[in-house]
C-alpha cells in the first residue's frame, strides 16, 4: 500500500512539474525569433498578407518575425513542413485551407482542421460574379436568365480548381448550364473576358477590381454573407436569389496541434490588436481587396469548415477527380 501511494505521489508530482514547466514556457513566450510559413511563392497575395502581418506581429511581440516561403503542390509542401515543426509557437502557418480535403487533393496526408490549431481569422477577399460590360447585363438575375435561355452557350473562366468548383456549385444552385474554359493564370482569363471569349467568371475579386473600377467589367454579386467594404454597392448572392452559397478567399494563421494554450492565446491577442488598426484595415482593402477580421480562433475553423463542405459538395456533383 505504501509503495502504491509513493508511486501515485511521484506521478502526481511529475505532472505538477510538467504543468509548471509548460506554464513557465508560455509566460516567457516569445523570447526568440518566430517563423511565419507562407506555403505559396513570394509576390502573390498570400505572401503579401504574410509580410504585412509579420511586420505588425513583430512590433507587438518585440521579437523578429520572418516570412519563410515554402511553395509547391498548391501549398501542400509548406503545410507538411509546418506540421513537422515543434508545437511551441515559434513556427506559424499563414494560409486558408479550404482546398485541402481528400475530395480535392489526391493522397492528402493531413487534415488542417484537426492537425493544426487556429490562432486567428486574418482576412477574407470576396468572390465576385464578374462579367464584361459589353455583355449587356446589369444584374445577376439577368445573367442567370440568359444562361437558362441558352444552355451551354455561355462560357466561364476558371484559373484554379477552386474557381471551377465554386462556379459549378453556383450553376447547380441557379439551374444554369455554363461551359468551363480553364486558363493558366489571371492575365489570360482577364484577356478572355475582355475579348468575349468567356462571358463570366466567379473568383476572387482582387485581380479584377481595377477593371471593375474602370468600367470594363461589372461585378454582379459577391459571395460573402454581407456586402463587402471592397465593393459596397454590389449585392450579395443571397440578395440576388442564391441564399445558400456563402464563401470567400480566406486567410488565417495556425500553430501546430498541441501548442500551449497560453501561447495560442498570446498570439490571438496580438493578431486582434493589429487587425483592428485603421491603417492595417485600409492596407488590406487597398492592396488585397480584403477585409480584416480577427476574433476568436474558432472563427477560422468555422470559415474553413464551411468552405470545405461546400467545395466537397461541388466535387461530388461533377465527379471531380483530384490531381
Amino acid at each position: 500500500m505504501l509503495m502504491k501511494r509513493r508511486k501515485v505521489m511521484a506521478l502526481v508530482g511529475g505532472g505538477v512539474l510538467s504543468l509548471t514547466a509548460g506554464s513557465a514556457q508560455a509566460q516567457e513566450y516569445p523570447n526568440r525569433q518566430i517563423r511565419l510559413i507562407v506555403p505559396f511563392p513570394a509576390g502573390g497575395a498570400s505572401d503579401l498578407i504574410g509580410r504585412i502581418t509579420a511586420a505588425e506581429l513583430q512590433g507587438i511581440l518585440k521579437q523578429p518575425v520572418i516570412v519563410d516561403n515554402r511553395a509547391g503542390a498548391n501549398g501542400i509542401i509548406g503545410v507538411e513542413h509546418f506540421l513537422q515543426q515543434p508545437a511551441d509557437g515559434y513556427t506559424l502557418l499563414a494560409a486558408g485551407g479550404s482546398a485541402w480535403t481528400p475530395a480535392q487533393v489526391r493522397n492528402l496526408k493531413f487534415n488542417v482542421l484537426t492537425d493544426c490549431e487556429p490562432v486567428s481569422l486574418v482576412c477574407q477577399t470576396p468572390l465576385a460574379l464578374i462579367v464584361p460590360a459589353q455583355l449587356g447585363v446589369n444584374t445577376a438575375q439577368e445573367l442567370f436568365a440568359m444562361a437558362r435561355r441558352s444552355p451551354g452557350k455561355l462560357n466561364y473562366a476558371s484559373v484554379a480548381p477552386n474557381d471551377l468548383l465554386w462556379t459549378e456549385l453556383l450553376k447547380y444552385r441557379v439551374g444554369a448550364d455554363i461551359t468551363n474554359i480553364p486558363y493558366k493564370g489571371n492575365a489570360p482569363a482577364l484577356t478572355a473576358l475582355l475579348s468575349n471569349e468567356v462571358q463570366m467568371t466567379f473568383t476572387s475579386i482582387a485581380a479584377f477590381l481595377p477593371f471593375i473600377k474602370e468600367g470594363k467589367f461589372k461585378a454582379l454579386a459577391v459571395s460573402t454573407a454581407e456586402r463587402s467594404a471592397v465593393v459596397p454597392d454590389v449585392p450579395t448572392l443571397a440578395e440576388v436569389g442564391v441564399p445558400n452559397l456563402v464563401t470567400a478567399s480566406t486567410n488565417g494563421v495556425w500553430v501546430p496541434r498541441g501548442t500551449p494554450r497560453e501561447v495560442t492565446r498570446r498570439l490571438n491577442l496580438a493578431y486582434n490588436e493589429f487587425l483592428t488598426r485603421p491603417a492595417v484595415k485600409a492596407a488590406f482593402v487597398e492592396k488585397l481587396a480584403a477585409v480584416t477580421f480577427g476574433g476568436a480562433p474558432d472563427a477560422l475553423l468555422k470559415a474553413i469548415g464551411n468552405d470545405q463542405r461546400s467545395l466537397d459538395e461541388a466535387a461530388r456533383l461533377i465527379n471531380y477527380q483530384p490531381a
